[in-house]
């Protein structure tokens, strides 16, 4: 008899948890924006190019197997792509993993840009080639393009683009 007195008094406060968590979700206001996004044709193109190549190279990986000359064949494609991120940051390599830093003004506010390079086996049937890297219907098609190399081209496009702007500003 007392374990359930005991269940029941755990599933009590879990209730009343979930309600406090539903009425606190429902109680904060939402949250709305003046942003509108001004689309560039040109920066699109070049950077639908850019995951496009990505894309192409591939850097499948597989359970206790590492290839040293894959993911060096990778880093050259970054490299081509981003020059100045190779050129401007400090870059160290751990087994294949890239690590940059960035010296900025001050260390006060540290960011951290964080993702990996390597994709799963492509298994199944694919409209577009899993390393074609093809540009149709608005998108690039293949393996990382939506995880992860997307967010590589995107960590790497962030700061590629404020160090070209440095250069030109002095």
């Amino acid at each position: 008899m007392i374990f359930v007195k005991i269940i029941l008094w755990i599933l009590g406060i879990i209730a009343v948890l979930l309600l406090a968590a539903l009425v606190h979700t429902l109680a904060t206001p939402r949250k709305h924006t003046t942003y509108e996004p001004h689309p560039d044709a040109g920066q699109e193109k070049l950077c639908a190019e850019k995951l496009s190549r990505m894309v192409q190279y591939d850097t499948t990986s597989y359970p206790d197997t590492y290839d040293e000359k894959k993911f060096a064949g990778f880093h050259q494609v970054l490299e081509e792509l981003f020059p100045l991120v190779f050129e401007k940051l400090e870059k160290t390599e751990i087994d294949g993993n890239l690590l940059f830093y960035w010296k900025g003004k001050s260390s006060e506010h540290p960011l951290v840009l964080m993702s990996h390079q390597d994709v799963v086996p492509a298994e199944g049937t694919w409209t577009h080639g899993p390393f074609s890297g093809d540009i149709a219907e608005g998108k690039v098609w293949g393996r990382g393009a939506s995880d992860t190399k997307c967010s590589v081209m995107g960590f790497f496009e962030a700061v590629e683009e404020p160090a070209a702007h440095q250069l030109c500003t002095g």
